[in-house]
């Protein structure tokens, strides 16, 4: 069985016309057309609370990647449903265990802001797809990034299977990937 085979579902066999990895090339991807795809998470960070001169820092880095960065790259933007199961399965123990009818209160109320924002509240999550053509300039291209972006910490390296997972997101819209 082939690393497509085993990366999705194959009940329906054109579903590699649609999706076109054919292999796996170290921690990327590698399509029919020989060519390789790979991503990287963008670290966001609160506009708000951020001086102007660290926004402006933030923004002289990525202008530089741009001009550097030799070839095409394209953000893609989550939004994923805010996951608090664990927290509020932590909330409910400790309101079964906790005697003072005060603290009680607080954390009814903690709990229920917690089932508030999972209702209501989206996580947005930001990706850097970038394309190479074969080995040497997926080498260039990943040391470029390295030294652009991941160095001033504005992009995190990101394990295969997560990749995997977003891959399968980009293609399945309404499946929950971060279970």
């Amino acid at each position: 069985m082939g690393f497509i085979e085993k990366f999705i579902d194959t009940t329906d066999k054109d579903i590699t016309a649609i999706l076109p990895i054919k292999d796996r090339f170290e921690d990327a991807f590698l399509l029919t057309d020989g060519t390789i795809l790979d991503m990287v998470s963008l670290n966001t960070k609160d506009l708000l609370s951020l001086s102007f001169d660290e926004q402006f820092n933030d923004n002289v880095k990525f202008a530089n990647f741009y001009k550097t960065y030799p070839g095409d790259c394209k953000i893609v933007c989550f939004n994923f449903p805010t996951e608090t199961k664990s927290n509020q399965a932590y909330y409910r123990k400790k309101i079964d265990t906790t005697m003072n009818p005060v603290f009680k209160q607080l954390l009814e109320e903690k709990l229920s802001q917690l089932e508030w924002v999972e209702k209501n509240r989206t996580q947005r999550e930001y990706y850097l797809f970038f394309f190479a053509t074969d080995a040497e300039d997926y080498h260039i291209k990943v040391n470029t990034i390295a030294k652009a972006l991941e160095s001033n910490r504005l992009a995190s390296y990101m394990s295969f299977e997560k990749k995997k997972k977003i891959i399968f997101k980009l293609n399945n819209k309404n499946a929950s990937i971060f279970v």
